[in-house]
C-alpha cells in the first residue's frame, strides 16, 4: 500500500483508506462534524492532527486515537 498512516493524513484520505475508521473517530468527537453537516467541507482540509487539535484531545486521548487507527490499518494492510 502506497499510503502511509501519519498524523498529516487528511480525514478524507483516511476515510477512503479505512472507511471503518469513522467509528473510531466518532469516539473522539467526529459525530459533532456529522451533526453540524460540515463533513464535505472539513474532511478534505482537516488532518488527523488537526482533528486532535480541534477537539482538544489530551495527550493520552491522542495516543489512544492513533493507536486504534494504526490497529485498523495494520489489520487491513498487514494481513493481521
Amino acid at each position: 500500500m502506497a499510503v502511509k498512516l501519519t498524523e498529516e493524513l487528511t480525514l478524507s484520505s483516511l476515510l477512503e483508506l479505512l472507511p471503518e475508521s469513522k467509528e473510531v473517530l466518532r469516539r473522539f468527537g467526529y459525530e459533532r462534524i456529522e451533526r453540524d453537516g460540515v463533513e464535505e467541507i472539513v474532511n478534505h482540509r482537516l488532518t488527523i492532527k488537526g482533528f486532535m487539535n480541534l477537539f482538544a484531545l489530551s495527550e493520552k486521548e491522542r495516543e489512544e486515537l492513533f493507536k486504534q487507527l494504526l490497529e485498523l490499518y495494520n489489520s487491513k494492510y498487514s494481513g493481521g
